[in-house]
């Protein structure tokens, strides 16, 4: 099997093998398919026809080495703003890290937090440790839902009748 690389008269530059299955389209749009899509929707598509597995995006810290302590990153999604008016281009963030290591040689306890902007500083807003406890409003939770605000609240509210119940 050989591989081929074109330019179509569409503009498109595809990637792929001899038999025309495209794996890669860049389009002049600057949106990009991967597995199988000619025609990417958004600035990434990755298309898989399998049911049981399914697309998999893998972020990939190639580190291989000793020390991984506490707050060493994993990975992370940042959501940008592309604007000089700001200060913090980062609006969201989604991020894995390590949370209680001490010198190990892999990323042994992991968390995951979640961040939001508001006007140009990012905040944790929650986040689910490595003990599986979530915290909201709190980077150390310490109960298997800890909610923490200056008017901490929750409301449950029970969809099939009237009554709510906030506590």
């Amino acid at each position: 099997v050989h591989g081929i690389v074109e330019n179509r008269d569409s503009g498109d530059l595809r990637m792929g093998t001899n038999d025309d299955n495209t794996f890669l389209v860049i389009k002049p749009s600057g949106n990009v398919g991967i597995g199988g899509t000619t025609s990417p929707a958004s600035s990434l598509e990755i298309v898989k026809n399998d049911q049981t597995n399914g697309a998999t995006l893998s972020i990939t810290n190639s580190f291989d080495g000793t020390g991984w302590d506490s707050g060493d990153i994993v990975g992370a999604i940042n959501f940008r703003a592309d604007d000089t008016s700001t200060t913090e281009p980062i609006r969201g963030q989604i991020k894995v890290f390590d949370d209680t290591s001490s010198g190990t040689t892999y990323p042994a306890y992991n968390a995951m937090s979640f961040s939001t902007s508001n006007l140009n500083t990012l905040n944790e807003r929650m986040r689910l440790d490595s003990s599986g406890r979530l915290g909201l409003g709190t980077i150390t939770p310490n109960h298997l839902l800890d909610v923490e605000s200056a008017g901490a609240s929750m409301r449950l509210l029970n969809t099939t009748s009237d009554a709510n119940t906030e506590l």
